[in-house]
């Protein structure tokens, strides 16, 4: 495995390629899934995968319900590892900028800086790299990973979207989405569906409402549809289709490219 380079650069470099790397992969994963049950006879998906998926979903492969149960699942699975791709190259620049920038971090931290208890400064020639960072920089959360970098860049006076140039159309597919929307919106319906069974909440509808009619989710629901009540009295749910999947890591890929370059910048 390739080691990180010892400049910003280098590493801001290293770490987007990384990235796009981790979502393709992810990508790929799902697509062959998704062509296997799309295109494999029932028997021998029962067959092959009868006891795996009644452990994963509780469900059987028989009939068409089955079938299209197991795709969501795919869509969701596949969804959050693609927020974990994405949080981890958050945290990755962010550590690479505290490791190359000290200075400039420390200038514009406003916040007590957590320290190791051997070594504050501690070289990565000594084995320890970004030991400071690690106690100080979120491992997760897009609110907390994105509020984090726009302190130790220095970003005023624009958003984080603003400032990396993430306000831009994405093609994926017949279907396009706004990027910066499509990434907020997916941990939200990813945070939904982890903690509320996909289930509707007021605190969700707020978060998204400046986002998603610009999102893949907004062609299928709108906002008004949000607020509504199933047959059975409680919230309605919101789903993931393969195009919102597919939306997302298209959307990712090119949010990596683009905060890469913005992150380069910065350092001059």
């Amino acid at each position: 495995m390739a080691s990180v380079p010892t400049d910003f650069g280098g590493a801001v470099d290293f770490y987007v390629e990384k990235c796009r790397q981790y979502l393709r992969r992810t990508e790929l994963t799902y697509r062959i899934a998704a062509d296997v049950l799309a295109s494999e006879p029932e028997a021998s998906l029962v067959q092959r995968y009868g006891q795996t998926v009644a452990d994963a979903v509780g469900s059987t492969l028989r009939g068409p319900t089955g079938r299209e149960r197991l795709e969501r699942v795919l869509a969701r699975s596949h969804l959050s590892t693609q927020k974990a791709n994405f949080e981890l190259f958050l945290n990755r620049i962010a550590a690479a900028k505290w490791e190359f920038h000290l200075d400039q971090v420390l200038a514009r931290w406003p916040h007590p800086i957590r320290v190791p208890s051997d070594s504050f400064l501690r070289p990565a020639e000594a084995g320890a790299p970004f030991s400071v960072a690690e106690l100080n920089v979120p491992s997760m959360g897009l609110s907390d990973l994105v509020g984090h970098l726009k302190v130790i860049c220095g970003i005023n006076g624009l958003s984080f979207s603003q400032w990396a140039g993430l306000s831009v159309p994405v093609e994926a597919g017949q279907l396009r989405v706004d990027l910066w929307s499509q990434v907020v919106v997916s941990f939200q319906v990813r945070h939904l569906f982890e903690h509320r069974d996909g289930r509707v909440s007021r605190a969700f509808r707020n978060h998204v409402t400046p986002y998603w009619s610009r999102s893949s989710w907004g062609g299928s629901k709108t906002l008004e549809d949000l607020a509504q009540r199933d047959a059975t009295g409680r919230a309605v749910k919101v789903g993931t289709r393969a195009l919102d999947f597919l939306a997302t890591t298209e959307a990712m890929v090119q949010g990596a490219e683009r905060i890469g370059r913005a992150m380069g910048a910065s350092e001059v």
